[in-house]
């Protein structure tokens, strides 16, 4: 509603005819605004009952003040109201507004009024009338307040302090006072400060006797009213010459241009700033005498009384903050600091010992001794120093409005403007509330940007007592003191670390002056910073030692902040490099500094800009501080556990660590504390990429027949990477083979061959003699002493948590990136722990053999021939016993290790373990898991390896004649694997529509083939004879002249008019049937899943088998399989080729006698046809056969089928799928079919 009020004058259009021919259109508009003023005065009535039946009650007794929050629905009550009745007011005429303002003169005299909720709601009012009419509600409210006021102030003299209980009537009309001189947050802009000049002397009269009163809810609405007044007189302001709308039908909805708006500022004149350095005079120097006297221990001030001083003061300056600019403690160096120079005039000052000083500079200089008063002889007057963190907020951030109260302007203003935006015409104008807005958003940030914290306006003394503030003996400070803290350092950035840091180490120290509660402070400090070491590796040299030994607590708190601390530090996750900061700056774009150079007077720098040596410098410090640290073995275990923490963080890719690093690194493998076991191995592996050895390549077109760069026309296998597939070979054949370059990326040679890339050729014995001093050689020392490898693979295979304990590729990659490094002498070193563990029946020691047959298999892919043939002697056993000793704990560990060793690896290089998983013998009698998990294996090995085709066809070959397994976890992973061997069967459209991309693959319809014939088709359909398959005139090859050979017999589609449902008696034929039907339908859902490439026509054919089994009662698990397979393929996005074969099966289906295999036919193509809607409807003979088959089981026999019909049917009409003329014939055949004409009988 009141975006609609905001459109329209609010007055009686029928008294000013203006247009001499008006249109019966405005005739009609005219009329109607005769009922304005009852609706105006209706909608008031409505919002007194609603003031007058909400009251905020204290249920506890001993709750002295109601709670200054409101609810949701108390914020929504008084937004909306508010929001509405100031688009009432705003938009009133002059008439109007006199009938407004004498109703509510009219109820608000001799009122009283809860203050926190119904009182906030009136006084919301009683500001939109003087926002919109300064004179005349000035006028009245203020005179009357004030009398009142001073009335009831003047009852309370001669009574006892005690007998003063809470007075709702003072505080609502002090609410009421301060509200209606409020110029913030407003959104009629039409006051000035002469406004209000002759009422100050009645407004001072009430100052004078309620600043002081006892109560703090009394005293505190009493410093509203002048901290509204200051800023009624203080506050830069535009304002409005003219109505917003005019007063006729031409008047509505009216837009303006930014730059046809008439509006005029209000800037504060000599007048004003007389008046207001009277105020400071009357009420701010009294205060600031006291608290000086205070400061100087010349006079003593009770708690209360200081509180209410502090809270005063903060009020005064909040008031006139905006004509006071910021501390200057150095010359500006911003340009922003230097604009707005006539705003240089208007500032306000206050007395000094010295003369007139700005009044920051002489309150931070005097908050600054109170508050080591305070600290002196009332360290628990925690209110008072809160206060005092308040000031400190105020004097550092507020200039007329605080930074968030303009950021929430700034997003009420954008909301605003989006839910009020003319998307009809568009353009840039806007109605006046929106353009006023916005020109009031940009003058509040002009000054903010003037007055913005900077390093230069802010000094070491504010900086030190706020820091104070932050480590106080106090819970209640801290956290203010805090926030103000982390605003001051987030608002000037890196330029005030050099203040910070000291003072945070001075807190850190070991030393009796230190408290428990200046660590907890400053360990507060640090633990709320987004990163630990302030973005320089400078303030980590000083930082992290110092928290390393800051030791000197036990309080359980302070071990929580350290541990808090810690864990953001011990990074033993992959991923901990993303907070690790380089040591070489950021390069610039040659672009950017090409353009830079050309600039006349800009020099050229070196080539060794770029090194930082400062940084090195400092990391190098660093390093070795926290290395003097660790092996100094006198910390605590967490104090330790953090600095080897801060110690892996220091792994970075530009710096690679000393041998004394490294030496540390490796006797922090044996650790006894898991953690730190983990941070080393992800130290080691950086280690090891940053010193691996040196890789031997060769130019890609060494080793293929066509030129780099080009594109082939289509991926897949082609004959120029044809070298690349897994071939059966001779051991003289695979020795050649082995010598020659190789590739191990999977992607590379898919689709085209890139240019400028290089392939590997294997390591030679040379390739593993490592210098003496290196790095390299000092972790080979290491590995190849029997008794630390012994301890390591100890401590490596020790379970840590039951149940929790899996396989970690930190681990496995570590070993990897060793035995990459080091050589194939560390085979023989761990072959007698691989191969003990792999024997035992522990769950922890197989994972460990798990991650070391991982590490082993990966780190050998670049060795010659011979050492890798050796490990492969004994690998082959390890392999074996796998397989035949698997168990649920430990077929995950052993998945992941079959996995990550296919991956990125040349095939023909592991020729021994993919020849021993690819064998028919581990599918005969092995038991359902072991069978299952070999699947599973197999599987992990195969997928999306386009480089093994023959491993495909021999797989697809062994699960043949498995596809009824008796098994139903073999099923699960016969279906999963071959939704992997058939998931190369990829037609490739747009280029040749002929073309497949598993061109010698396993396709879909080799499988299908060969499967179709041995499901059972339980329900009779004239559609699917015995001669034929469910599809479109394929004869099963079994067949010959419609009889089928004895042989084959059992293999022909079974049909039968029984419900399936209700058959008790199952034979062996229908049982294997169903159970390849399971499979079947596992591998569709599977197929869907793991590709992206749509399903293709072939797939339909099963849909007749799908269908029939929904719902079935004896087999639920081939139900739910069919079930789930629909499900997938009717949520398909199918291609141009697909529909009409859909829609002929579809047609088929639709004939057959179960009921339930028409509603799932229903429901199938419901969701298929939605789902490619856009190609089924722009294509008419696909609509048309949609809505043939949808109208021909509209009449079928059964009702369920008919209602699932008529549902599809309305969709179709709601969706716009039928056409209007179509709907009137479909309309008419409906009528015909369920009214039929009555004949005429008898005489005519």
């Amino acid at each position: 509603m009141s975006d609609l009020l905001e459109m329209m004058p609010i007055c009686d259009l029928t008294k000013s005819m203006d247009s001499k021919d008006p249109s019966e259109e405005e005739i009609s508009l005219r009329s109607k605004t005769a009922n304005f003023e009852n609706f105006v005065l209706a909608f008031m009535d409505r919002c007194f009952t609603l003031i007058e039946n909400t009251r905020r009650e204290n249920i506890r007794v001993d709750a002295g003040t109601n709670d200054d929050y409101l609810n949701d629905e108390e914020l929504a009550a008084d937004a909306a109201i508010n929001d509405t009745f100031l688009r009432i007011v705003g938009n009133s005429s002059a008439a109007m507004f006199s009938r407004i303002f004498l109703k509510l003169q009219n109820y608000l005299q001799g009122k009283i009024v809860e203050p926190t909720v119904a009182g906030g709601i009136l006084a919301s009012m009683c500001k939109s009338i003087v926002q919109t009419n300064p004179a005349q509600g000035l006028a009245f409210f203020v005179p009357y307040l004030c009398d009142c006021l001073v009335k009831l102030v003047g009852e309370r003299e001669g009574k006892k302090k005690e007998d003063h209980k809470t007075d709702e009537e003072l505080q609502f009309n002090l609410q009421l006072l301060a509200e209606v001189i409020s110029v913030k947050n407003v959104q009629i802009y039409r006051s000035r400060g002469s406004d209000i000049l002759p009422y100050i002397p009645q407004i001072c009269s009430v100052l004078d006797v309620t600043l002081n009163l006892t109560q703090k809810d009394e005293y505190e609405l009493a410093h509203g009213v002048i901290q509204s007044l200051l800023t009624w007189l203080c506050h830069i302001r535009l304002v409005e010459l003219s109505p917003r709308l005019e007063e006729s039908t031409r008047g509505w909805g009216t837009t303006v241009h930014v730059d046809t708006i008439n509006i005029d500022w209000f800037v504060p004149g000599v007048q004003e700033l007389e008046i207001v350095k009277g105020l400071l005079t009357r009420y701010l120097t009294p205060l600031v005498e006291s608290l000086d006297r205070y400061a100087n221990g010349t006079e003593s001030i009770e708690k209360d009384v200081l509180q209410r001083t502090l809270k005063l003061v903060w009020r005064i300056v909040s008031g006139v903050s905006e004509l006071t600019p910021p501390e200057q403690i150095t010359k500006w160096e911003s340009v922003l600091s230097t604009g707005l120079e006539w705003l240089d005039k208007l500032t306000i000052c206050i007395p000094g010992p010295q003369g007139d000083i700005p009044l920051r500079q002489g309150l931070s200089e005097l908050m600054s001794r109170v508050q080591a008063r305070i600290c002196e002889v009332g360290n628990d007057d925690t209110d008072s120093l809160c206060a005092l963190i308040y000031v400190y907020d105020i004097l550092l951030f507020c200039f007329g409005l605080d930074e968030d109260e303009i950021g929430d302007h700034l997003e009420d203003h954008k909301r605003d403007k989006q839910h009020r935006e003319d998307r009809l015409h568009r353009g840039k104008k806007h109605l006046h509330s929106v353009i006023l807005e916005r020109i009031s958003i940009q003058w509040e940030t002009q000054l903010w940007l003037r007055y913005l914290l900077v390093l230069e306006s802010l000094s070491e003394r504010t900086l030190e007592n706020i820091f104070m503030l932050c480590v106080h003996q106090y819970s209640e400070v801290r956290i203010i003191a805090q926030e103000i803290f982390h605003k001051v350092i987030g608002r000037i950035g890196r330029p005030i670390h050099k203040l910070v840091l000291p003072k945070l180490l001075r807190c850190l120290e070991n030393n009796p002056a230190v408290t428990e509660d200046m660590l907890k402070g400053a360990l507060y400090l640090l633990n709320n910073e987004k990163f630990l070491f302030f973005y320089s590796w400078e303030s980590a040299a000083k930082l992290w030692p110092a928290l390393i030994t800051a030791v000197h607590s036990d309080k359980q708190s302070v071990d929580d902040l350290l541990r808090d601390i810690g864990i953001k530090l011990n990074r033993y996750y992959q991923e901990f490099t993303l907070y690790t900061l380089p040591l070489s700056n950021t390069e610039p774009s040659a672009i950017l500094m090409e353009t830079v150079r050309e600039y006349p007077g800009i020099q050229k720098t070196s080539s060794l800009s770029n090194l930082s040596l400062g940084d090195h410098l400092h990391f190098q410090e660093l390093e070795s501080r926290i290395l003097e640290l660790v092996t100094g073995k006198n910390l605590h275990w967490r104090h330790h556990e953090m600095a080897v923490g801060m110690l892996l963080t220091m792994v970075t890719y530009d710096h690679t660590p000393t041998r004394d690093t490294t030496s540390l690194w490796l006797k922090l493998l044996l650790d006894d504390q898991r953690n730190i076991r983990c941070m080393a191995y992800q130290a080691l592996e950086g280690i090891l990429k940053l010193e691996k050895v040196t890789s031997r390549k060769v130019p890609l077109e060494d080793i293929i027949s066509v030129k780099p760069g080009g594109h082939p026309g289509y991926p897949g296998v082609r004959p120029d990477n044809e070298f690349m597939q897994y071939k059966n070979m001779e051991l003289d054949e695979l020795e050649q083979y082995w010598s020659k370059p190789f590739i191990v990326k999977s992607h590379l040679g898919y689709w085209s061959w890139p240019a400028n890339e290089r392939v590997r050729i294997p390591h030679t014995d040379e390739d593993f003699n490592h210098p003496p001093d290196s790095v390299r050689n000092l972790i080979a020392q290491f590995f190849l002493d029997e008794n630390l490898v012994t301890r390591f693979v100890e401590l490596n295979s020790l379970e840590h948590e039951k149940g929790l304990d899996f396989f970690s590729m930190d681990r496995g990659l570590f070993l990897s990136f060793l035995i990459e490094n080091i050589g194939p002498q560390l085979a023989q070193v761990f072959q007698p722990h691989i191969e003990r563990l792999v024997g035992s029946p522990e769950e922890s020691q197989q994972r460990a053999a798990a991650e070391m047959v991982y590490g082993l298999v990966r780190g050998m892919r670049f060795w010659n021939f011979q050492s890798a043939q050796q490990a492969w002697a004994w690998l082959l056993p390890v392999f074996q016993q796998v397989l035949n000793s698997v168990t649920l704990e430990t077929q995950s560990d052993w998945d992941l290790c079959f996995s990550g060793s296919s991956n990125k690896a040349d095939p023909n290089r592991l020729r021994v373990m993919l020849e021993l998983l690819v064998t028919s013998e581990n599918l005969v009698s092995q038991g359902a898991f072991k069978e299952s998990s070999y699947l599973l294996f197999v599987n992990k090995c195969l997928s999306q390896n386009w480089r093994i085709r023959e491993l495909y066809n021999r797989t697809y070959n062994i699960l043949r004649s498995h596809w009824d397994h008796p098994y139903t976890n073999v099923r699960h992973q016969i279906a999963n694997t071959l939704a992997t061997l058939l998931s190369m069967d990829i037609p490739l459209y747009g280029v040749n529509d002929k073309f497949n991309v598993g061109s010698g693959f396993p396709t879909k319809k080799m499988f299908l083939d060969e499967v179709i014939p041995m499901l059972n088709l339980n329900y009779h359909n004239p559609e699917f004879s015995r001669d034929e398959t469910p599809v479109s005139g394929t004869v099963t090859p079994s067949m010959r002249d419609g009889t089928a050979s004895p042989s084959t017999a059992t293999d022909t589609p079974n049909t039968s008019s029984e419900d399936v449902s209700m058959t008790m008696e199952v034979d062996d034929d229908t049982k294997k049937g169903n159970r390849i039907l399971e499979t079947v339908s596992l591998w569709i859902l599977n197929q869907i899943k793991i590709s992206s490439a749509t399903i293709t026509e072939e797939m339909f054919r099963v849909l007749p088998f799908l269908c029939q089994f929904i719902g079935t009662e004896t087999d639920q698990d081939v139900s739910q399989s069919c079930l789930q397979a629909l499900s997938y393929m009717s949520a398909s996005i199918l291609p141009d080729s697909a529909i009409q074969p859909l829609l002929d099966m579809t047609k088929k289906i639709s004939h057959s006698s179960s009921y339930k295999t028409k509603l799932s036919m229903l429901e199938y193509i419901q969701v298929a046809v939605f789902t490619n809607f856009p190609k089924v409807v722009e294509n008419p003979g696909h609509r048309a056969e949609v809505q043939n088959q949808v109208l021909h089981l509209l009449q079928d026999e059964n009702l369920s089928v008919r209602q699932i019909a008529g549902k599809i049917l309305g969709g179709l009409l709601h969706s716009g799928f039928i056409d209007q003329t179509e709907i009137d014939r479909l309309l008419e055949d409906l009528r015909a079919r369920i009214r039929p004409r009555m004949q005429r009988t008898g005489k005519t």
